[in-house]
């Protein structure tokens, strides 16, 4: 395969975390095959509601089938052709576990996935738990990364600003974010950057505070990614993440990540030293689809806070730099493990 041009198809459902996925994913393959063609596929959620309806491929398209690989992100999308032996050669799932449906259990459970690849440690395990994973010839773990949205100038980060960006995701937990702030009104400025055009649903307040500000709309990505470089607090306590773009970007951007203490938010840094983690009591630890949920008391979520106000700016520049090294490093072992992946 060397000797030529690699092609890969990318099928995924429409949405901004699978488009950032894709987006990762493709920058990793033509990293180490510059050369490589890569076709996306991304779906309007009809074809997640019904996995019969068949997906029109053009006729060019067609022409040049089969892909080396085909990668199915969050769901193993049994839509014809994904699945079609005649489609690609390869087929590699990689799952959001906490999305897995009956329906991609049944896929798994066939046999007509090659490989399954695992954003987090998390992940692993609760893909190893289910039943239908024994037809799975191989697991591997790559990890995954995010954009980098690059580190502040030393004149554009302020540690008396805080963001929390959520956009459509319930399971960033912004209600709890609002909670603690509104009744701290001596907290330093936190801007709520939410998308509830998109769909969020917030069960909350949204009433005026000297310290909070609310951005409900879509916010340009160079608007966004000077808001989170210019924040040197990220509060981010998710009781679920398929892995977690917006923790990691704050990571990237070497500020103090404040998130939960459970997976797999907890896989991105260390307690004290390279963010902090706010604790998990064991009776907030619930269900959730194929995973368990989370959740943080406002309380705790207050404390931790707290914890990052009382440091110094040295000790969260430190900080800072710890997360932005980690984020390096888990890049670096990302593409490693892509590259190793094609080489197997």
């Amino acid at each position: 395969m060397a000797d030529r041009a690699l092609s890969c198809a990318l099928v995924f459902c429409r949405s901004p975390g699978m488009a950032t996925d894709a987006a990762v994913l493709a920058a990793a393959i033509r990293a180490c095959r510059p050369d490589a063609q890569i076709v996306t596929f991304e779906l309007h959620p009809q074809f997640i509601r019904d996995y019969t309806t068949p997906v029109a491929i053009k006729e060019e398209l067609r022409a040049r089938l089969p892909f080396d690989f085909v990668f199915l992100l969050e769901h193993a999308h049994p839509n014809p052709p994904f699945l079609d032996p005649g489609f690609a050669r390869h087929v590699a799932y990689v799952p959001n576990v906490e999305w897995i449906t009956p329906a991609d259990e049944d896929v798994i459970a066939s046999g007509s996935i090659d490989t399954v690849l695992l954003k987090t440690r998390y992940s692993g395990t609760v893909f190893s738990s289910l039943p239908c994973c024994k037809s799975i010839q191989t697991q591997l773990y790559t990890g995954w990364t995010s954009a980098d949205i690059g580190q502040p100038a030393a004149d554009e980060r302020s540690w008396a600003q805080c963001v929390h960006v959520c956009g459509k995701s319930p399971q960033k937990n912004a209600d709890a974010v609002v909670a603690v702030w509104l009744r701290n009104p001596g907290f330093p400025p936190m801007s709520i950057v939410a998308n509830v055009v998109a769909g969020l649903d917030l069960h909350m307040p949204l009433r005026a505070s000297v310290n909070l500000a609310f951005r409900l709309k879509h916010l340009p990505e160079p608007e966004r990614r000077a808001l989170q470089r210019q924040s040197g607090l990220h509060v981010y306590p998710s009781f679920a993440e398929g892995f977690g773009h917006s923790l990691n970007e704050a990571r990237a951007a070497a500020a103090v990540l404040i998130t939960t203490g459970g997976p797999p938010m907890n896989e991105l840094i260390e307690d004290g030293v390279s963010g902090i983690l706010v604790p998990v009591r064991p009776e907030n630890q619930t269900p959730y689809h194929r995973v368990t949920a989370y959740r943080v008391t406002a309380d705790d979520l207050e404390q931790s806070i707290q914890r990052a106000l009382q440091l110094s700016d040295e000790q969260r520049l430190t900080m800072g730099s710890r997360a932005r090294a980690l984020y390096e490093h888990d890049r670096h072992l990302f593409q490693a493990a892509i590259r190793e992946f094609f080489t197997a």
